[in-house]
């Protein structure tokens, strides 16, 4: 047989094998585009699934696979911080709880490797996969408000079915919150939001905004029917202010305001800058901001039941902590409080292991004797993401994360697309936010999220499409 025939014939066969799996990959994003805000348990299984997939190809072309992991420096970086969490045991004391905390963080590594290998699904198809999460988290707002309008007794009659219906089908109540589907219905009021009946609250209200922030680049990149677009953005909206996480609704309103200083910029500025000069125009932007920034959130606290009720208990909250009589209540649940007692048992963990942190797996110890020394009765929460990472696994860990922040955004940035580095540098602006108040990424769904974002818009060149 010629050789040439060979050569040609595995040529082909190996044509195949790539186009195949690659149809595999593209229904693997899919999936897990779609559970992020859906099921945390589909989503594990989807990851899982492309990470075979990943494998395969990284074996069958290793070549290529070295090739992007150099050519995409800041997807690649990402990785780094699961090392330095992995290089965190060395000093553990509880060594099997932070074998488990590593193995939760395993999105900074398994997530960055399958968006490399796959980054031509990623280029060809990142308009699709974002209207995907989009899609569902549309779905999932839709629920919120549905189980939210309906009479109490009704919307709890319907989730206890369902939870009956599941552990029926497959045998064991437990796995129930682990796929997500329906979770036992708590909610009695809008007071303080809205019930979330697929993941928690907090974490929904970060990926409404993330969905909302993704709506807007789509309506930039003429992606479909900008009115449907609209409507959608509205909804999501309107489900963000609702649903009463706080969090997730400042960070959204911080990196909305990101889109809104680039449509001046590029709209409006040239223009007002000819007629009354560039520091006028310039000055006429941060006016309307300042201006923006008062008058909406507080029309809006005069006029959401649940954005007045949780705003005002914060308030409250910080007042009676300040004038010392926080004792007198039951402060346990007292989110306020409890975030500011995390900032300071945080910094004082960081105090005493400023290098190397107290170890990946010894942080919720470490809080917990300091809570202890301090007579409060506050469940151990992160409540701040950058303080979390120093006071783990110690300044290293914590430079770490900064640059590989940084070179995402250098990355978005040299990509010289407008509407493109808009989008990056609103998701920036919405996680350095929420990072501040929260520890979102050390959890499951928040980690997958993030890790998904940074690598899929680390890859993308908006330019070759």
């Amino acid at each position: 047989m010629h050789p040439n025939y060979i050569c040609g014939h595995l040529t082909i066969e190996n044509n195949n094998l790539k186009y195949s799996i690659t149809q595999f990959a593209h229904l693997g994003f899919i999936s897990l585009l779609i559970s992020l805000p859906l099921s945390k348990g589909i989503a594990s299984v989807s990851i899982v699934y492309l990470l075979i997939l990943s494998l395969i190809q990284a074996l069958q072309w290793p070549k290529q696979t070295l090739a992007a992991i150099k050519q995409y420096p800041s997807v690649s970086a990402i990785a780094l911080l699961f090392f330095a969490y992995l290089l965190g045991l060395v000093h553990t004391e509880q060594l099997q709880k932070g074998l488990n905390f590593v193995y939760i963080q395993n999105s900074f590594l398994v997530i960055p490797f399958i968006v490399l290998v796959n980054r031509q699904l990623v280029q060809q198809y990142l308009p699709f996969y974002l209207s995907c999460f989009i899609g569902a988290n549309l779905v999932h707002a839709l629920i919120f408000m549905l189980f939210n309008a309906l009479p109490y007794e009704l919307s709890l009659g319907i989730a206890n079915t369902l939870n009956e219906s599941i552990q029926y089908l497959i045998g064991r109540f437990g796995l129930i919150e682990y796929l997500g589907f329906i979770k036992p219905f708590k909610a009695k009021s809008l007071s303080f939001g809205l019930y979330s009946p697929f993941i928690e609250r907090i974490q929904a209200s970060y990926l409404i905004s993330l969905a909302l922030l993704s709506v807007y680049w789509l309506i930039s990149r003429k992606y479909g029917k900008r009115w449907l677009w609209l409507l959608v953005a509205f909804f999501l909206g309107t489900t963000s202010l609702l649903l009463g996480g706080r969090g997730g609704q400042i960070g959204g309103l911080l990196a909305s305001f990101i889109w809104l200083i680039s449509l001046y910029h590029y709209y409006l500025h040239f223009f007002f800058s000819k007629k009354i000069g560039k520091n006028l125009s310039i000055s006429l932007l941060l006016g309307g901001l300042i201006v923006l920034s008062t008058v909406l959130p507080y029309t809006l606290y005069q006029n959401v039941p649940s954005i007045k009720k949780r705003y005002r208990q914060l308030f409250w909250e910080l007042d009676i902590f300040y004038n010392k009589q926080y004792q007198k209540y039951d402060y346990t649940h007292f989110t306020g409080i409890s975030r500011i007692m995390s900032w300071k048992h945080n910094w004082a963990i960081i105090q005493d292991h400023p290098i190397i942190g107290v170890g990946s797996g010894d942080y919720r110890l470490a809080m917990q004797k300091r809570y202890t020394a301090d007579k409060f009765t506050f469940p151990v929460n992160a409540h701040h993401q950058f303080l979390y990472i120093w006071a783990s696994i110690g300044i290293g860990g914590l430079f770490i994360f900064l640059g590989l922040l940084l070179a995402f955004i250098l990355t978005i940035y040299y990509k010289s697309s407008r509407w493109y580095t808009t989008y990056g540098l609103s998701i920036l602006i919405f996680y350095l936010f929420i990072m501040q108040i929260d520890a979102p990424i050390i959890y499951q769904v928040g980690n997958t999220t993030f890790c998904t974002f940074l690598s899929i818009l680390g890859v993308y060149d908006p330019n070759k499409n």
